[in-house]
């Protein structure tokens, strides 16, 4: 119940123009059937606006949970790394 309460108390600020660039490569990707790389920029920018740009909300909110971020955080890079892995290898 306190991951609920978290996630709907909690406002996230994500600025206009990053929102734009994502959305514009999103976009872009869709359109011309690039689907890994519409992933990956969906990937990379959410991790940067939940992990970096908002990182101070989520520690206010949980308090000292710095363990948590760091295990987000090396899950992300994992993640990252298994995403560009696949990039070598057809379909």
């Amino acid at each position: 119940m306190l991951i609920y309460r978290l996630f709907t108390s909690t406002e996230l600020v994500i600025p206009f123009s990053q929102a734009f660039i994502y959305i514009s490569m999103i976009s872009g990707f869709m359109l011309f059937r690039r689907l890994k790389y519409a992933l990956i920029t969906t990937f990379l920018f959410t991790l940067y606006w939940g992990f970096v740009l908002n990182k101070d909300a989520f520690v206010s909110k949980l308090g000292e949970a710095q363990f948590a971020l760091y295990i987000y955080g090396v899950c992300g890079f994992v993640v990252l790394v298994l995403t560009i892995y696949s990039f070598f290898f057809n379909e």
